[in-house]
């Protein structure tokens, strides 16, 4: 099992240690395995936050909370998930004790398996588990000895739970127990999960409540169901390598779905942090707090911020001095036919058809003297007839010193082009 977990972390990489996060995926302490069993089962439609709204609270089937802290569910946060519980028959809560690191059990698995000869790996080992256990002894610090809240009693473990030196036995509903062996369990604890006196017990070990169920009468007549897990030793990534770990899990999913009653259901995994789960009330706007949701999804978020990256690089090689150098085209002082197009451009914009054709004539009459032209109509002209600039001049034979002179058809077919 260890062997597995250490080729995929290495000895050279940093331990990922974030719990029960859906985007830590190799995190030691993640549920992506979990959730990912979970997706696979086409009655769940799965999806993760990391805070309730009255949306959420109309919409969930089925809430799994993993809360990254120690202390108890606070006053409001257990009104609120009740409140939940009684307004609809066959509602799911999961709630997942935090008294377990898999950051310990990996590190007291993998370090005998480094050889005495490379004492170095061993001692960077000792190193990063000793920092990890500073982090969850920070976690202990303020926890009371006791703790007693609506949904259970939390005290301390006072030794592992599923020791091989005690006389293991299981005790629980059939559904959980059937073929299971107590020496086959890796579950373990440092706080016990006391359920209430009317919960019914689902699994338990060594005479320790590991998973429990406590239902509530809803407002509709029917029930819905709290499930206690006593922490994630079966349920987080690291642990999920064991068949039998792999085999609880599945047991959960069964126990979802027959609380279900084989109903489509829509679960919710919960993240949460040390300040707590964040409760957002109906009198937050809707959109204010569904504006940005949509893109935090997974895998949305993943393709979107793909997306944005991109973009940035499209926008960095159009900037003038990031991108490629383009030689701006320069206008040309010389050439005399953008001065005819711009004289054409004016003629057209008039839209005066009789001047225009005046100014042809004109032109005509100017430059070739030696041709005769039909005068043109003036009663479409907003100006009066421009007589002819010169006397008519006798037609003579054409010289070889004359320029060549452009057919009058040919020319106004470029006049009117232009």
């Amino acid at each position: 099992m260890l062997g597995c977990s250490l080729f995929l972390v290495g000895c050279d990489e940093v331990l990922p240690t974030g719990y029960a996060k859906w985007m830590q995926g190799t995190s030691v302490n993640g549920n992506t395995i979990f959730q990912t069993l979970m997706r696979s089962d086409p009655s769940f439609t799965v999806t993760t936050r990391d805070e309730v709204t009255p949306r959420l609270q109309e919409r969930g089937d089925c809430f799994l909370w993993f809360p990254d802290r120690l202390i108890s569910p606070s006053e409001r946060e257990i009104e609120w998930f009740e409140d939940w519980l009684t307004e609809k028959d066959d509602r799911v809560m999961v709630y997942v004790g935090r008294s377990y690191d898999a950051a310990e059990s990996y590190w007291s698995q993998a370090i005998p398996m480094i050889p005495a000869q490379r004492q170095n790996v061993r001692s960077e080992m000792e190193y990063r588990r000793a920092q990890d256990r500073i982090y969850y002894d920070s976690l202990l610090k303020g926890v009371p000895k006791e703790e007693i809240n609506p949904w259970y009693t939390s005290l301390p473990s006072g030794r592992p739970i599923g020791d091989p030196i005690a006389q293991n036995y299981l005790r629980g509903s059939q559904e959980w127990t059937k073929g299971l062996l107590p020496k086959d369990l890796h579950v373990v604890a440092d706080r016990k999960m006391i359920p209430p006196l009317d919960a019914e017990v689902l699994l338990a070990l060594d005479g320790e409540v590991i998973v429990s169920r406590v239902s509530y009468q809803t407002f509709e007549g029917g029930k819905s169901h709290l499930i206690l897990v006593s922490n994630g030793s079966f349920l987080l990534n690291l642990p999920l390598v064991n068949s039998t770990n792999r085999e609880l899990a599945t047991r959960l999913l069964d126990e979802i779905e027959r609380l279900r009653k084989d109903q489509p259901t829509t679960a919710v995994f919960l993240e949460s942090g040390a300040g707590g789960l964040t409760i957002r009330d109906r009198s937050t706007p809707p959109e204010v707090q569904q504006s940005w949701s949509f893109f935090s999804e997974p895998p949305l978020d993943l393709i979107f911020m793909q997306i944005a990256l991109v973009g940035i690089f499209f926008i960095f090689s159009r900037w003038p001095i990031f991108g490629r150098p383009r030689k701006e085209e320069e206008a040309s002082l010389t050439d005399f036919g953008r001065h005819v197009k711009a004289i054409g451009d004016l003629l057209r914009r008039a839209e005066k058809t009789g001047y225009a054709q005046q100014r042809l004539y004109h032109y005509r009459q100017t430059f070739h003297k030696d041709r005769e032209f039909e005068p043109l109509p003036t009663e479409d002209s907003d100006e009066p007839a421009i007589p002819d600039p010169l006397p008519k001049q006798p037609k003579r034979e054409p010289s070889p010193f004359d320029r060549v002179q452009i057919p009058g058809d040919e020319e106004e077919e470029l006049w009117r082009k232009s």
